[in-house]
């Protein structure tokens, strides 16, 4: 018999769950990083573009062959847990359909996407790799509450990729290659799931149940479709100037923007171990949710707003730093995007507990707001201020989208705090700031300045809530993930 689903240590366990996994994730990036620059230094520029085509197709691969599934498992385990068995027998079933005719789509796309024989094959390698993709079974965790289990997922891949790219990759003749490097970090990736599943008493298979396949198909569409509007609103600006404006400006854009996006994945790691939470606080501990809500988003108010401090004051050397002179121009543009940071990790309170509490409808509804009024700030603001008018169309799409979920929230589920919440990690902003724009200093030494500022205020401001954290990160560290 599956053993219950049951809360394992409330918010202390929430936040050592998500060190681990910002850990790993932080160490991933560092070694996805590795491994282009070193793409980037072996493959001739076409190669290197005929890469990143393969890379894109691969990502919108992804996300079809995700189709919202995971949350839907994770809350049916976390809500139900007699489930489980079902849920791991019919996941997998429907995401090999999807893997399968993704790969179909990619092979009459290659000759469109790519003129040479070379790139087609790459286009058609990473699709492939998606066939892995059924047995990632991070949503398994998710469901068994025992998410700091993902760490080592991504890291494990991007050490496979990042060995086989340094031991296999020279030049623009090993093209190919990198797709048969991606498919061995797929592959390396779903053996560990299944390894973690069975470790923990699970059996994921290829075990269809008509009922529950029926059910997530139903319930994970507009969650899909919900994914697919948040892509579409983070790339419309992008689309937007590459059509309307000189190709510097773009890059400059999709440099900054691709500093921001890259960080965004910690976002959505935050909200990845806040899930089986949610699923429990809007299903069965009503009570509960305004409270935590309060708390969490006093939380990353503060760390939202550190970042985001830090990176419009030094905006310049970050640019310089990660993209080389060239783009130093592109500061203006991070110093816009970073804010991007602090309203995803204040909107994804709403968005999350929407899909956890089953109301993935209004969620679909809040991303389309978004979208439209991305399409609309852009129409105005792009020929206006040109790439700033783009910057600023994605934040203003930020912002309505949290607007529309928190008001589908309070009328869904229950009181949700509102603005009071920010307010002084917003004023400490504010001033942290206008202290570093004034000092006669170099850029790196504002935003130095400025973050501890802004620390500082946190800290004292937070102080009360603090004391228990202290005691019990004195007690913590040495534990591990559970």
């Amino acid at each position: 018999m599956t053993e219950p689903v049951r809360s394992r240590g409330g918010f202390s366990q929430l936040l050592r769950n998500y060190a681990w996994i910002a850990s790993a994730e932080l160490l991933s990036k560092a070694l996805g990083f590795a491994a282009f620059a070193l793409l980037a230094r072996s493959l001739a520029p076409a190669a290197y573009g005929s890469l990143e085509v393969a890379v894109a197709v691969g990502m919108v691969g992804l996300l079809i062959v995700d189709f919202g599934l995971g949350p839907i498992a994770a809350r049916a385990m976390t809500h139900t847990p007699a489930r489980i068995d079902s849920m791991t027998g019919s996941v997998p079933v429907i995401r090999l359909v999807l893997a399968g005719a993704t790969l179909a789509a990619a092979i009459v796309i290659a000759p469109l996407l790519a003129s040479d024989k070379s790139g087609q094959q790459l286009i058609v390698l990473f699709a492939g790799a998606l066939l892995f993709a059924p047995w990632i079974l991070d949503w398994v965790f998710q469901g068994l509450d025992r998410t700091a289990w993902v760490a080592p997922a991504q890291l494990l891949r991007m050490s496979v990729f990042l060995i086989g790219v340094a031991a296999f990759v020279r030049g623009p003749a090993d093209l190919v290659r990198v797709g048969w490097i991606e498919i061995a970090g797929f592959a390396a990736l779903a053996l560990y799931y299944v390894a973690a599943s069975r470790r923990h008493g699970q059996r994921p298979g290829l075990r269809p149940d008509g009922e529950s396949i029926r059910e997530l198909l139903r319930e994970s569409a507009p969650v899909g479709a919900g994914q697919f509007l948040w892509i579409l609103n983070q790339y419309l600006p992008t689309f937007v100037l590459a059509g309307a404006l000189a190709a510097s400006e773009v890059a400059f854009y999709g440099a900054a923007h691709r500093i921001v996006f890259g960080l965004g994945s910690f976002v959505f790691l935050y909200f990845f171990t806040l899930y089986p939470v949610l699923v429990r606080t809007t299903h069965d501990e009503p009570e509960r949710f305004e409270p935590l809500m309060r708390g969490s988003l006093r939380a990353t108010a503060w760390l939202g707003g550190l970042g985001a401090v830090t990176g419009t004051l030094a905006a310049e050397p970050v640019c310089r730093l990660a993209f080389g002179e060239a783009f130093a121009d592109a500061e203006r543009l991070l110093a816009l995007l970073v804010w991007a940071l602090p309203i995803h990790l204040l909107s994804g309170h709403a968005r999350f507990a929407l899909i956890a509490a089953g109301h993935a409808q209004a969620h679909l509804r809040a991303q389309a707001v978004g979208v439209a009024v991305t399409l609309c700030g852009c129409a105005v603001g792009i020929p206006l201020l040109g790439s700033e008018g783009a910057a600023i169309a994605l934040l203003g799409a930020a912002l309505a989208v949290w607007a529309a979920a928190h008001r589908a929230v309070v009328q869904r589920i229950g009181p949700m705090p509102g603005l009071a919440a920010v307010r002084r990690p917003a004023t400490a902003a504010a001033a942290s700031l206008a202290l570093g724009s004034v000092l006669p200093v170099p850029a790196w030494a504002a935003g130095a300045i400025g973050a501890g500022a802004f620390a500082t205020a946190g800290i004292w401001s937070e102080r009360e809530a603090l004391q228990p954290l202290a005691a019990w990160l004195r007690t913590a560290v040495d534990e591990g993930p559970a």
